[in-house]
Parts: C-alpha cells; sequence; structure tokens
C-alpha cells in the first residue's frame, strides 16, 4: 500500500528507493510526530530510532543522530523558529510542519557537511509529501529565513 501524500506519518509504506538520508529525514519526523501525538517523551526518540530493526543501519544512524540533535537543542532551535515565524505560533503549528521544521533547523545550526539549499530542498519535499497543501511553502519560507538570518549565502 503506497503513502497518500497527504496521508498521516506510519501509514502505509514508504516510497520505492527513496534516498537514505531522505528516508533517515522521514524516519526521524514521523518519530519526532508520534512523540509529540501520543506524548511520550521526546528524549526517548533517537534510542527508538538507532534500535529501530527494519531499517536498515545508515537510515538508523542518521535518524537517530538528527533526532539527537533536535533533543539536545530543542530550546534553541525552537527559539530560532520563533523568531523567523512572522503571524504565528510554534505550538499552534500542525504538528508535521513543526516536526520537519525542527529537523530543517537542527541540520542548518548544527550539520555542517549538509548544504543549506540541501536541507531546505528536503524538508519542502517531506512537508509536500506529508503536510497540508500549503505545507511545503511554509517550510520553504521559515527555513529560508533561518538560512539567511543565520548566515548561510548559499541557502536560496
Amino acid at each position: 500500500m503506497a503513502v497518500e501524500p497527504n496521508s498521516p506519518p506510519g501509514t502505509g509504506e514508504a516510497p520505492a528507493g527513496p534516498r537514505p538520508r531522505r528516508r533517515a529525514r522521514v524516519e526521524c519526523m514521523r518519530a519526532l510526530y508520534r512523540a509529540e501525538v501520543v506524548g511520550d517523551p521526546l528524549a526517548d526518540v533517537p534510542a527508538t530510532l538507532e534500535t529501530e530493526e527494519r531499517l536498515p543501519p545508515e537510515i538508523r544512524e542518521y535518524a537517530g543522530a538528527l533526532a539527537r540533535r533536535v533533543v539536545a537543542h530543542l530550546r534553541e532551535i525552537d527559539a530560532v523558529l520563533t523568531a523567523a515565524l512572522i503571524h504565528w505560533e510554534l505550538k499552534r503549528l500542525a504538528v508535521i510542519d513543526r516536526c520537519v521544521l525542527r529537523i530543517g533547523v537542527a541540520e542548518l545550526l548544527y550539520e555542517h557537511e549538509v548544504p543549506p539549499r540541501v536541507v531546505l530542498d528536503e524538508a519542502i519535499e517531506i512537508a509536500k509529501q506529508y503536510g497540508s497543501r500549503e505545507s511545503g511553502r511554509f517550510v520553504n519560507g521559515v527555513l529560508d529565513r533561518v538560512a539567511r538570518d543565520h548566515h548561510h549565502e548559499d541557502a536560496s
């Protein structure tokens, strides 16, 4: 069963053949989403991802690393997002959008080997696939502002 573009994360199967880092980002987003919706501690998400037997090791490793960055720097990430949001409150965002944005900011600020343009492109595509009709544009605008505000010249 294929995932519908706007279906909740974790329903169906991932599209055939996504790149490992894209799949790791999606798995991280799903785990963060699940923790928020169910009310599980975010601090448990990295270990959950890193021990997920169904995932290949490289996906487990990168998804876990992303989740560790989000958890370790959550206050800073949320402060950066709050500053970048215009006429929006972080807590009022759709959970999918908030999770994608947190991962994107974590990569922009703490994952220096990934070019900002790649971070933005990946986040936009994931938001389009799992979020609402407007999620891709919204995520693009917020992360572009974060990249510019944090001196990533090659973001645009």
